[in-house]
C-alpha cells in the first residue's frame, strides 16, 4: 500500500474535523475555478512553471504550444491527479474523458492506466478500489465537491469545439520536466521559464512584504528576459488583494476576464513582462 494512498485515507477520514487549506496532503479541486480560456496566452515552444491545482493549467499550457513544463504544488495529490488527467486525455476521447470524470471512473481506468507511471498506478488502483463507487472521480471523496456542468467547458480551452484532439497530439511531445511537491515561497532553483502561473496562490498568502519577494525572487532568479509572470488571479470578491498588489508591484498588464456567465462579475489577472 503506498504512503500517498495512507496519507489520501488518512485525510479523508479526518477530513470533517478540520478546515483543510493547501497543506501538503489535501482535498483537490476537480477542475478549474478560473477562466483560463479567458487569459492563457500563446506558449509556443515556451518552457514554463505553473501551479498545478486542478492540472487545468497544464493542460491548457501544453495545448498552447509549451514544450516543456515544470510543475509545483504544496499538496502533492494534486500531482497525483495531475499524472491521472493527463493519462485520461491520452487515453480517451472528449466524450470519455468527461464522462470519466463525472459518471464512471472504474468503466475507464484500465485504458487510463496504461498512460500512468508505476507509483500512479499503484495509487490510483487502491484509490479507485475503496473510494469509487458508481460515480466519476470528481465525485468522490479526495475531491472538493463541484458542480460539473457546462462552465467547465468553457473555463478550459481544451474543453472547446476541436481542441480536445489537439491536446492529445500536443501532450505527447510536451516534455514534463520537474514536479516540485513544496510551497511556491521554498522554491530555490536556478532555472529560468518562458512563462510562469501561479494561479490564485496569492490570494491564500498574507497581504505582506513576504509575497512581494516571493514574486520579486521568481522574477529576478526564474524569469527569462521578455518572460511573463502570471501572478494573481483575483476573483471578483479579491479587489481589496489585488489592490494591494497593484499599490506595491509593477506590473505589465491587468487582464479583465468576461466571467458574467458564471459569477455575474469580472475576473483579473495581473501580469509582469520581463523587459530587461
Amino acid at each position: 500500500m503506498s504512503l500517498d494512498f495512507i496519507r489520501a485515507t488518512n485525510l479523508i477520514a479526518g477530513q470533517n474535523k478540520r478546515y483543510i487549506v493547501y497543506q501538503d496532503y489535501d482535498r483537490v479541486y476537480p477542475y478549474t475555478t478560473e477562466v483560463i480560456s479567458g487569459y492563457m496566452p500563446s506558449c509556443v515552444n515556451s518552457s514554463i512553471l505553473t501551479i498545478v491545482g486542478s492540472g487545468d493549467q497544464y493542460l491548457n499550457a501544453s495545448l498552447m504550444g509549451a514544450k516543456d513544463i515544470d510543475v509545483i504544488d504544496i499538496n502533492k495529490l494534486a500531482i497525483n491527479y495531475l499524472r491521472l488527467k493527463k493519462a485520461a486525455v491520452l487515453a480517451l476521447s472528449k466524450e470519455e474523458f468527461y464522462d470519466f470524470l463525472t459518471n464512471n471512473a472504474k468503466k475507464y481506468f484500465l485504458e487510463v492506466s496504461k498512460y500512468l507511471d508505476s507509483e500512479s498506478i499503484d495509487f490510483w488502483s487502491e484509490y479507485i478500489k475503496y473510494f469509487v463507487f458508481q460515480t466519476g472521480i470528481q465525485g468522490t471523496p479526495m475531491f472538493y465537491p463541484r458542480h460539473h456542468g457546462s462552465d467547465y467547458l468553457i473555463m478550459n480551452n481544451y474543453m472547446q469545439k476541436g481542441k480536445y484532439d489537439e491536446l492529445r497530439n500536443k501532450l505527447h511531445n510536451t516534455f514534463t520536466g520537474e514536479e516540485f511537491h513544496k510551497d511556491i515561497e521554498d522554491l530555490y532553483i536556478n532555472k529560468k521559464y518562458d512563462k510562469i502561473f501561479l494561479s490564485n496562490v496569492i490570494n491564500y498568502k498574507p497581504l505582506n512584504s513576504h509575497s512581494i519577494k516571493m514574486i520579486k525572487r521568481l522574477i529576478d532568479y526564474n524569469l527569462k528576459n521578455n518572460g511573463e509572470i502570471y501572478y494573481g488571479y483575483f476573483y471578483y470578491g479579491h479587489q481589496t488583494d489585488m489592490e494591494y498588489y497593484l499599490d506595491k508591484f509593477p506590473l505589465s498588464q491587468i487582464i479583465e476576464i468576461d466571467s458574467t456567465l458564471f459569477k455575474g462579475e469580472k475576473d483579473h489577472v495581473l501580469v509582469y513582462k520581463k523587459d530587461y
